[in-house]
């Protein structure tokens, strides 16, 4: 009998300090949607190809409990508002023939569990038209029954931050704001 509670209680002490284990989840299909102002109405332009691959610590249950890294790219001509002229005037704005990626690459990140939900902040640098700045990402992520993570987030930044001078229209009787919210989301699988 003692032999058997030895046995039990040396399992249960081996999961309990069992190590977290490092896993990378992936998704090539974020979705995207920046959101901006101007003189003449507001403005959205989407993109669904965004890819990331983050690499979480788990623990012995599948839940994260760190980010190891954490990286982000999309093609800033793969945002669409389906308008051509506006299109362009973006683009141009973000001077695309010389800077044809977006990117976000955490340098730090901190994990929360908060009810069901975790979340995710990412200290990190953003490259938007050739110009990298420091900034915080923050996600609110789910676990699924079969190990996959939802996510979704909202960034406010300012064009300007990044070099970019808000597009005018028209020769400048139209012009756009410069803050813009993005808005992103999508699942990552093993």
């Amino acid at each position: 009998m003692e032999r058997i509670r030895t046995v039990i209680l040396s399992l249960v002490l081996l999961l309990l300090i069992q190590p977290a284990i490092a896993q990378v989840f992936k998704s090539n299909a974020v979705s995207i949607v920046v959101a901006g102002t101007s003189t003449l109405h507001d403005w959205e332009m989407k993109a669904g190809n965004g890819s990331v691959a983050v690499n979480f610590e788990l623990d012995a249950a599948g839940k994260p409990v760190d980010v190891v890294s954490l990286n982000f790219v999309v093609g800033p001509t793969a945002l669409k508002s389906g308008k051509d002229a506006m299109d362009n005037n973006a683009y141009k704005a973000l001077d695309t023939k010389a800077y044809n990626i977006i990117k976000f690459s955490a340098t730090s990140g901190t994990i929360t569990a908060q009810g069901a939900n975790y979340i995710v902040k990412c200290a990190g640098l953003m490259q938007i038209a050739g110009k990298t700045v420091n900034t915080e990402v923050v996600a609110t992520c789910t676990v699924a029954a079969d190990g996959s993570i939802s996510f979704s987030g909202k960034k406010a930044i300012k064009m300007t931050t990044w070099g970019v001078k808000p597009p005018t229209f028209m020769m400048g009787s139209i012009k756009t704001g410069d803050d813009l919210n993005i808005s992103f989301s999508g699942t990552l699988r093993k």
